[in-house]
């Protein structure tokens, strides 16, 4: 099927929205509109939510060492400033 996308390689999360979507349209198509007689997935074939993602967060001692390990540039201020940001030198 030209333009398909991989199940496996969706990520969880979508996986889990696109399920959803996917049963309650079923569910809509069943009981209501009356025009399948049952919903044909299970119940808990919904993948689980994944809780392992990344926390944007630091505790206290971890910013604290982060703030110490970085060294400011010394010398001509605004020449350091240049290459802090990422100018183009020359």
């Amino acid at each position: 099927m030209a333009g398909a996308i991989a199940f496996d390689s969706v990520e969880l999360s979508s996986r889990r929205a696109i399920a959803k979507v996917i049963h309650r349209t079923l569910a809509l198509a069943t009981h209501p509109a009356r025009i399948i007689a049952n919903n044909p997935p299970p119940r808990g074939w919904i993948p689980k939510a994944d809780d392992n993602k990344v926390k944007g967060s630091l505790y206290p001692d971890e910013d604290r060492r982060l703030i110490q390990a970085v060294t400011l540039p010394s010398g001509n201020l605004p020449d350091d400033v240049g290459v802090v940001l990422g100018e183009r030198v020359g």
